[in-house]
Parts: structure tokens; C-alpha cells; sequence
């Protein structure tokens, strides 16, 4: 089989969404045809509606509302004393309530990873008393769009999709045609991110850089997969002394396996994406063959641990390691207590025209059942613009300005991967099988390496890229005939 080769689309640079506008909350919002207004479609209730004793309702996960981990903050009924998430989403809905005469409510209604069997199971009754779910990042939607159970956002009404409170990347990205099934906004705004490069600054003065060293790397365009090689030379110290490479001992660089395939999109690389006949991959590129190869050199030197799922975060958090990869959202980092910095992902090389960073999270669908899709329309457009008004800027002061990114530049970067540096993946959610999810074919070489096995990419590629063209294409007749 010939494998096509990949032409990388440029992402336009859109408005800076939810990121850029929550520095200065209200900003964004003005009409110049109406100063007293919103440039958004919520003003008040529709001309000619009455949603009086009307129930919006969100449904998500155990702990996908308030929680831990990748959780939302939908409907606050009773919020803490002094939390600002939980005060921001409570006034917004406070607000949206009182105009529209309506409640809006969130129901937690299955465990993470078990969305599929539950909504599908739902919609597919009938059941039509859910205008929204949000699923955990892990849920595929290829099998949602087979069985034709999702609604075509981009016909509901009231929904200004080009506003800088939806995410433009993201949503461009799962267009199916001309249909839009999963969605994101600002109303999801908590879950939304990137996958970044940790550095812990405290190091970098301890060996010999200036703490914002990296920084100027970055802005200069010379951060790439070389520098991250020359700097971990020789940052290995057997801190335990029992003379093996362990988990308890300082390195230069520590990730496992799931956080450094992320080097791939790094490299500007998509494995697999979709056009107009099919889809496509890259994996047997010149390029990818010769990233996989780069990946997996600097995998097996002894500065570097990628060995045990879970341990990058245990010994980069103990302050173990100069740099560590981060494939989790942004809130996790709030527990870290010395001087660290967030950088996007290096360039594989010089030839690399910008820096380019997995990112996604936060998505959201209607059902097909949905009963009243203008009410649908209408209220995600409020919770979209309260969302931005409330909930970004309270987001940005607890978790961006006071706890987690503690510097300008951090921040600074952080916007640019969810919008300019954004790559996000077609199919982490709607992926034709096992083999090209996540980066497939990458990862399962990163993964063997990273385990003491071999490097084994160009081999298995060619062993099933047949096969896998074969079943893309008919998952592609397949899913097209219901798009």
C-alpha cells in the first residue's frame, strides 16, 4: 500500500478564545451597533419565547460536575464559603434562572469510561429529558455517530459559533462535513487543555542556568528536541545509593509512556486525520519514522525515567527532575511548592515552522431526542457567555494567576497552546479502531521502549497499514453514511 503522505494545515489564527479575554474579564462583549448590549445573542429571553418553569439539564459523570480531577462546575446550588469556581458558576446560573424563568440542573449519571453504554442506551429509548452531555475525555464518538444519536449542533438557533466564548480549534476540528456533533465553550471551560512541558526553575538556577532560560529558548525558536538532549546530559544522581536506576533517584527528564508520545503532535505530526475521501495517516512517514527514532534514543539514556505509568508526576512533584511531561489537566499542578514554568512541547528540529501542542478536553453533545432545541440553543448560548463573564475569570485567579502558573510567560504559553499551538486530534474521538487512536502506532513503539523492549515502529506499521487502510476505509463508508 502506498501511504499518503501528510500536508500539515496551518490552524488560522482565530480570536484568542476564553484564554486571551479572561485577563481582563467583561472584555470582548461590547456591540458596537448597541453599546448597551453584548455583540452575543443572550440579551434576554428569544422574541416571541416563554421557557417559564422551563429545566435545563446537563448530564455527566460521577464527579464530573464538582469533583476531582476533570470536573465542571455546571449547577452550584450551595456553594462553599470562598470558592470562586463554585461562586462564579452559581451567580452565572443565578443570572440565567432569573431571566429566562427557568433551572438549570446537572446530573451525575454514570461511572468514567462507561458513557457510551449509558447514553447510548438512554437516547436510543427515546429518552428525551437531557439537553447536554459531557462526557469524560476518554469516550469515543465514532460509535455515538453511527448510531445516530447526537443532534446537529450547528442547526440549533441562538448560537453564535464564531464567538470568542466557543473554542474554535476544537470545534473546526470535529466538523463532519458541514455538521458539528460534539462542541466546546467556555461553558466547559474548567476541562479544556494542553499537554505541556514542566521545568522546575529552582533546577535550572541549581545547574547553572538563569531561571527563565527556557524562556528565552522558547521565544527565540530554538527549544527543540536537540537543546531538551544537551540539557539532561549527565542530570542523573543515584539518590537512594543502592547503585540502580530507580524511582527514588534525580533525573533530568521524567514522563511514562502515555505523556512522552505527545512528542509526536509535538513534532506536527496528526497519525491519523481525515479529508474529503478518507482517512489518511502519516505514521509511515520519513518524518514520523524519524521522530519515533528521536523519541526513543532519548528514551533509553540513563537521565531519562519513562518507565512505570504514573511516576513522572510523583518524582517531577518532589522536585526529582529538571523536566517532565504533563498529558493531565492544569488544575493538578496546584499542589507543587517550588519555583516551576510551563513550556510548550520543543520542535523536533529546525525545519518545524511553530510549536505545536496536543490539546482537548471539555466536550460536549446534544442528544437526538432533544425535546426543544431552541430552549437547547438558547441556553447554551447563556451558559457559553456567563461562562465567560464568571467562570474564565475565576478560573484564571484561583487556579491560573494565584496557584498554578506562577509567571507571566507560563501563562503566556498556556493561551497559546489552547489557540495558536493548538493541534487537537481527530481521532481521540472519533477513532476508526484500536490501532490509530491516541497516536497508535507511536505509542506502542514509545511504550515497548520505555519497558526495555525494542523500537519496533517502521516494522509494525508495515505489517498492518494494509490491514488498517482497509478497515479506515470502510469505518469511513460507514460513518459517512450517517454524517
Amino acid at each position: 500500500m502506498k501511504i499518503k503522505r501528510v500536508f500539515l494545515i496551518l490552524l488560522a489564527l482565530l480570536m484568542v478564545a476564553s484564554v486571551a479575554v479572561a485577563c481582563k474579564p467583561g472584555s470582548g462583549n461590547d456591540d458596537p451597533d448597541n453599546p448597551s448590549g453584548r455583540k452575543n445573542k443572550w440579551g434576554g429571553v428569544p422574541d416571541g419565547k416563554i421557557y417559564d418553569g422551563y429545566e435545563f439539564v446537563i448530564s455527566t459523570y460521577v464527579e464530573g460536575n464538582i469533583g476531582v480531577g476533570w470536573s465542571n462546575y455546571f449547577d452550584v446550588d450551595d456553594p462553599e464559603e470562598g470558592e470562586l469556581m463554585q461562586n462564579a458558576a452559581n451567580r452565572r446560573n443565578n443570572a440565567i434562572e432569573a431571566d429566562f424563568k427557568c433551572e438549570i440542573t446537572c446530573t451525575e449519571d454514570w461511572r468514567w469510561s462507561e458513557s457510551y453504554v449509558f447514553v447510548s442506551t438512554k437516547i436510543l429509548s427515546g429518552d428525551d429529558d437531557v439537553n447536554v452531555y459531557y462526557t469524560d475525555p476518554t469516550a469515543n464518538k465514532a460509535s455515538f455517530v453511527i448510531d445516530q444519536v447526537l443532534y446537529d449542533v450547528s442547526t440549533l438557533p441562538y448560537i453564535t459559533w464564531d464567538a470568542d466564548y466557543y473554542n474554535q480549534q476544537m470545534n473546526e476540528t470535529f466538523m463532519l462535513g458541514s455538521k458539528q456533533y460534539i462542541f466546546a465553550s467556555d461553558m466547559s471551560y474548567p476541562c479544556q487543555s494542553s499537554t505541556v512541558f514542566l521545568v522546575n526553575k529552582d533546577e535550572l538556577v541549581n545547574h547553572n542556568y538563569a531561571s527563565d532560560y527556557i524562556y528565552t529558548l522558547v521565544d527565540s525558536g530554538e527549544w527543540m528536541f536537540e537543546k531538551l538532549f544537551e540539557m539532561v546530559e549527565g542530570l542523573y544522581v543515584d539518590l537512594d545509593h543502592d547503585q540502580t536506576y530507580s524511582e527514588n533517584d534525580y533525573y533530568g527528564f521524567s514522563a511514562d509512556p502515555y505523556g512522552m508520545v505527545y512528542e509526536y503532535p509535538g513534532a506536527g505530526l496528526k497519525g491519523t486525520y481525515l479529508t474529503d475521501s478518507g482517512f489518511e495517516f502519516d505514521f509511515g512517514t520519513t518524518r514520523a519514522v524519524s521522530v519515533v527514532d528521536k523519541i526513543c534514543d532519548f528514551l533509553q539514556k540513563p537521565e531519562v525515567w519513562c518507565k512505570e505509568w504514573g511516576k513522572r508526576p510523583v518524582m517531577f512533584f518532589a522536585g526529582n527532575s529538571l523536566f517532565c511531561s504533563w498529558a493531565s489537566e492544569l488544575r493538578g499542578l496546584n499542589v507543587i511548592d517550588f519555583n516551576f514554568g510551563v513550556v510548550p512541547f520543543p520542535k523536533f528540529d529546525d525545519t518545524q515552522d511553530r510549536y505545536y501542542s496536543y490539546t482537548g478536553g471539555g466536550l460536549m453533545f446534544v442528544p437526538s431526542t432533544v425535546a426543544d432545541p431552541d430552549f437547547t440553543g438558547a441556553l447554551i448560548e447563556a451558559m457559553s457567555v456567563g461562562s465567560h463573564s464568571e467562570l474564565v475569570p475565576a478560573f484564571y485567579e484561583k487556579y491560573i494567576q494565584q496557584r498554578v502558573l506562577q509567571d507571566e510567560k507560563s501563562r503566556e504559553y498556556w493561551a497559546k497552546m489552547l489557540t495558536e499551538w493548538s493541534l487537537p486530534e481527530f481521532t481521540r474521538e472519533f477513532s476508526p479502531n484500536e490501532y490509530v487512536t491516541t497516536y497508535g502506532p507511536a505509542f506502542k513503539a514509545i511504550d515497548s521502549v520505555a519497558n526495555g523492549g525494542v523500537n519496533n515502529f517502521v516494522s509494525k506499521w508495515n505489517a498492518m497499514s494494509e490491514l488498517v487502510d482497509e478497515e479506515c476505509q470502510a469505518f469511513y463508508d460507514k460513518f459517512m453514511k450517517k454524517v
